[in-house]
């Protein structure tokens, strides 16, 4: 075994030794070779350290290892991603075409981190043999290039191949979702299902797990010797944990991080189908490595562990979504304008959503910090293009952002005090459009509808509130839902109201449900705070938006609905439709039955909801009452 290693050392050094010199003159020694017997070569470029496939040293002929970390200038080179510290880049070369993720986080703990564990690039070009290894499809490092000093701080660069009409599998499915044949759509589905449960149960056998396993580090390839059959490959390895059996626990963990984003796009029995692709797969692989195990859930057990697991992880990425918000980053920004205005304002999103312009747009903070000069201009009467509101609570008006090529509408909102005993108490504590802006992203980051804010502003006196704006994004065509259905409704024929009502009530059932699994508590979910855009005729499907989110409470613990909140949620809708005449009995009958229909549930408990709501609802009336009453005391009217 020694001399065979011996006579391997020998003939890399000979390689090494007839290769010419590259990057700029630099000489480069032979390290040995890959697990598919490439030859690795290594060589200094002033204070930067480069390992090198061989047949990838032209490459750095082409463009001189220095350029790698300036690639902005380089015109071959477009960059695909970015965020906290990393860049990706496609650069074009002569005859072939790589993948550069240049790392540009360069503070201490980026240097402690480099210290400890050695380079970032160089730890995934590791993870790249390691899964090599064990013939785990994974992008393969073709160069990596990194300073040596601890002193010179953290950034290096990698170098992948790049892999021919390879893309995400998020983008794979979303496209794979638009096949009009629905024999053809699910054979293709089932094909991709085997094919990542296959992919992630060798991984997990072979000692393999990537601690960020989501759809987008993932990618899909056509194999060119299987037609129609997809291949799919790890990228992004510099989270992943190799050398060591992959416990239960996280498996578990590994497979919610991938069912966080399946949940929304894939449907349940998809999702249950890939865990018994996954079981099949894991326990044909029982002899694969070394590191290989016996997992010791059943299937009910796994279901059971990753729905709990999975509600988990997605409180954290809420969370951590929720926590952005209030701090400046690609996303957000913080600003200061004069008068001791001090608050938040929206740059860019991460994912854009349908009928929003401004999840599209990107902004600058000193366009913010140049519109919100003097705040209170924007709430003027003269300047708007028109007041919604203006009572002793608040001001709210329509206005637009100078955009190309069409200015924004928006909607300003300033909160008043009704009285100087609220006032006092309003300065302690965070404003009204503060929280609005905080409760309208957490409702953005769980997938829920409504206006997005796009800047909030606080001004302070020796950290007391004297007074608060906020600007969210104006709603296309929207209209209140009591105000549609008690006027566009009725001028429908019978047949079309039937089916219009019934697009109705499946809407509002989903917008109720899914703000009760979300975790949502909202103290005021009547009618004129659901705002609706449908087409005239309405035969389209309705999309639902929250408006005037103050009753909105995020619940930070798991729960099952239906919940005691759900229920009053809903008889608070059922008194502020009580005077559209269009809503009928049935009606409200057949929206109870879907609200408690779902997996497992028929809705047959109607009649005990139906008792209670009606118990709730004429508790609501009698506080409107008094509520109103009371206004007409203080104020003169309702």
């Amino acid at each position: 075994m020694d001399l065979l290693d011996a006579t391997c050392a020998s003939k890399a050094i000979e390689s090494a030794n007839s290769l010419p010199a590259v990057g700029g003159g630099s000489s480069f020694v032979a390290l040995g070779t890959d697990a598919r017997g490439r030859t690795i070569v290594r060589g200094d470029v002033g204070n930067c350290r480069w390992h090198v496939r061989e047949d990838y040293a032209s490459v750095l002929d082409e463009i001189p290892p220095a350029r790698w970390s300036e690639l902005a200038q380089c015109r071959s080179a477009s960059l695909v991603k970015e965020n906290d510290g990393r860049q990706v880049w496609h650069v074009r070369c002569r005859d072939r075409e790589i993948y550069a993720k240049v790392y540009t986080t360069d503070d201490l703990v980026a240097r402690i981190k480099r210290w400890v564990r050695g380079p970032a690039c160089l730890s995934e070009w590791r993870v790249a043999e390691y899964a090599q290894r064990y013939d785990l499809p994974a992008v393969e490092p073709v160069a990596c290039g990194y300073r040596r000093s601890f002193r010179g701080g953290a950034s290096c660069v990698l170098l992948t191949a790049a892999l021919p009409n390879a893309v995400p599998l998020n983008q794979y499915w979303s496209e794979l979702n638009t096949i009009a044949d629905p024999v053809l759509r699910y054979r293709r589905a089932d094909v991709i299902i085997r094919a990542v449960a296959g992919l992630i149960a060798a991984a997990h056998q072979s000692g393999f797990r990537h601690v960020d396993l989501h759809a987008g580090n993932l990618l899909v390839a056509n194999d060119a010797s299987h037609e129609n059959q997809p291949k799919v490959y790890f990228v992004d390895l510099h989270g992943v944990r190799i050398g060591r059996s992959v416990s239960d626990r996280a498996v578990i963990r590994n497979l919610a991080q991938l069912n966080q984003w399946f949940r929304r796009h894939a449907g349940l029995t998809q999702r249950i189908r890939f865990l018994h692709r996954y079981l099949e797969a894991r326990a044909g692989l029982g002899d694969r490595s070394p590191y290989a195990r016996r997992l010791g859930l059943d299937f009910r057990q796994l279901v059971a562990a990753l729905d709990r697991r999975a509600w988990r992880h997605a409180q954290e990425l809420y969370a951590q979504r929720d926590r952005r918000v209030m701090r400046t980053n690609r996303y957000f920004t913080r600003i200061r304008v004069p008068g001791g205005w001090r608050g938040h304002a929206f740059l860019c999103a991460k994912h854009a959503v349908a009928g929003s312009r401004a999840s599209t747009t990107v902004f600058e903070r000193r366009q913010w910090e140049t519109w919100l000069r003097d705040p209170l201009a924007w709430l003027r009467p003269q300047e708007a293009w028109q007041m919604l509101k203006a009572s002793h609570s608040a001001t709210v008006c329509l206005r637009s952002l100078p955009l190309e090529p069409e200015p924004l509408p928006v909607v300003c909102k300033r909160s008043l005090a009704r009285s100087l005993r609220r006032r006092i108490s309003l300065m302690f504590r965070e404003s009204r459009n503060l929280r609005t802006w905080r409760r309208g992203y957490a409702l953005i980051h769980r997938d829920m509808p409504t206006a997005r804010p796009l800047a909030v502003l606080e001004r302070r006196r020796f950290g007391l509130l004297l007074d608060s704006i906020v600007i969210t994004e104006a709603l296309p065509d929207a209209h209140d839902l009591d105000a549609v259905i008690a006027t566009r409704l009725p001028r429908l024929d019978p047949r079309h109201l039937r089916r219009a009502k019934d697009m109705l009530i499946d809407a509002l059932c989903d917008l109720a449900r899914r703000l009760d699994a979300r975790g949502f508590v909202h103290k005021d979910f009547k009618a004129p705070n659901v705002m609706i855009q449908w087409d005239d005729e309405c035969r389209l499907r309705p999309r639902l938006s929250l408006v005037d989110l103050d009753g909105l409470v995020v619940r930070r613990r798991a729960v099952r609905p239906p919940t005691a909140a759900l229920y009053g949620a809903l008889a608070r809708l059922n008194v502020s439709l009580e005077h559209c005449a269009v809503v009928t009995r049935t009606d409200r009958v057949r929206f109870l039955r879907r609200v408690l229909s779902g997996w497992g549930r028929d809705g047959a408990e109607w009649k005990q909801l139906w008792r209670r709501i009606e118990v709730l609802s004429a508790r609501k009336r009698r506080q409107y009452a008094r509520h109103q009453a009371w206004k007409l005391r203080h104020y003169g009217r309702k």
